[in-house]
């Protein structure tokens, strides 16, 4: 499992990141809410370092591996934690991560239904 990375961010899309690693780019897809925050960020020389939730994406005629990048250990936890409710994998748990990872948490946590 990969569960960090390290590198030079090559290309900002909407929802990921292009990370140089050496001879390697890696895409990392980013949750909107971790976007904002490294768009806050001051990173020297583009270099980023990201932790990683590392899965394969099955279809009926391949397999595509697919990295989701946080800012810290504590955001996974919470993305891991979020795709374990039924109905919700992890394309679409990095869709719904628009806010902060705080506030959805403490929606969950008050009940706050129409938050969610």
């Amino acid at each position: 499992m990969i569960s960090r990375i390290k590198g030079k961010i090559r290309e900002k899309k909407q929802n990921s990141l292009l990370i140089d690693v050496g001879d390697i780019c890696y895409e990392i897809l980013i949750p909107a809410a971790i976007m904002e925050e490294i768009e806050n960020l001051n990173l020297e020389n583009n270099l980023i370092e990201l932790v990683t939730y590392y899965y394969h994406q099955m279809e009926p005629s391949r397999s595509m591996p697919v990295m989701i990048g946080f800012a810290n250990e504590i955001e996974r936890e919470f993305f891991e934690e979020f795709i374990s409710v039924s109905g919700v994998g992890p394309k679409a748990a990095v869709k719904a991560l628009m806010l902060p990872i705080s506030v959805i948490a403490e929606a969950i946590d008050a009940g706050n239904h129409s938050l969610l």
